[in-house]
């Protein structure tokens, strides 16, 4: 295969590379030292998902939680915000919490397909929480679940005892389809709002870990076996039903992809550090 140079789009002049860092650790409060997630919250709070709990942190100190405060478990890898205040958390050994005016409460669900495994979380346009990782993927919508995961394994040709879909990333575009990734599976899984369908990605050659809709470079794909030993693109651009590979030299797969509000695209590799989009490729 021919690999053809895609170009970043048209990105903001470079960022300055000074400025001052300030980490912090357990002794300034914060749950653990592996981060899989941070966000903000609709009052400002930065909440941050580690292996060992979350912590809300208000710019001066830190409030932390875990299955001994509140939390259905410690294994926090996902994080996502819902339009009536609530902010959710999936972890990977507990299912799914809801925390609200300083109290969890856990989904009845818990106890069946949302047991535990999750690693993404995304609300869609329609109010519906959608759910993937580990043996799961469906859509809470109220206090219902609906579990799409007999559809995938029927649709993966997956039987019981084979290899579990393990899908990492969700991402809705403008029309309003959802679309997901095994990491085991070189192809795209969208859902329509009645079915699954998988979309063939010519030249992709295995699975891979995160998705991003970019408003004018379509549906940015990482490859989870990409870099300079293996030979194969990390990263993959996919728009009006052509995949094509990205110029894009790192060391290790591409594990998150971002898009900033200055549309610029950001790359968080396994071996590689963090890269941006500039007007004349990533640096």
């Amino acid at each position: 295969m021919t690999r053809e140079t895609v170009s970043p789009p048209t990105s903001p002049p470079s960022l300055p590379r000074n400025g001052t860092w300030k980490t912090y650790t357990p002794a300034d409060g914060l749950a653990g030292l592996q981060v899989d997630n941070i966000v903000a919250d609709a009052e400002g709070w930065l909440w941050i998902g580690t292996l060992t709990g979350a912590s809300r942190f208000d710019g001066d100190a830190f409030e932390t939680f875990n299955s001994h405060r509140g939390l259905c478990g410690d294994q926090v890898y996902a994080l996502c915000p819902d339009r009536e205040g609530r902010m959710w958390v999936g972890l990977g050994d507990g299912g799914v919490c809801r925390y609200r005016d300083g109290q969890f409460d856990e989904l009845a669900a818990n106890k069946g397909p949302l047991h535990s495994g999750i690693r993404y979380l995304l609300e869609d346009r329609h109010g519906r929480m959608w759910c993937a990782g580990r043996g799961v993927l469906g859509y809470c919508e109220g206090d219902d679940y609906r579990d799409l995961m007999p559809q995938l394994r029927t649709l993966l040709d997956r039987k019981p005892g084979e290899q579990v879909p393990f899908l990492w990333s969700i991402v809705e575009d403008d029309e309003g389809v959802i679309w997901f990734r095994d990491i085991f599976d070189p192809d795209l899984l969208a859902f329509d709002g009645n079915r699954l369908h998988k979309v063939d990605l010519a030249g992709v050659s295995g699975g891979g870990f995160d998705l991003e809709l970019h408003p004018s470079a379509g549906l940015w794909i990482g490859a989870n076996q990409g870099g300079r030993k293996s030979g194969d693109a990390p990263l993959w651009r996919y728009e009006e039903q052509t995949c094509e590979p990205c110029d894009v030299l790192v060391e290790g797969a591409v594990r998150r992809i971002r898009v900033d509000s200055s549309g610029r695209t950001w790359l968080a590799t396994t071996g590689g550090g963090v890269l941006y989009s500039e007007d004349d490729g990533f640096s």
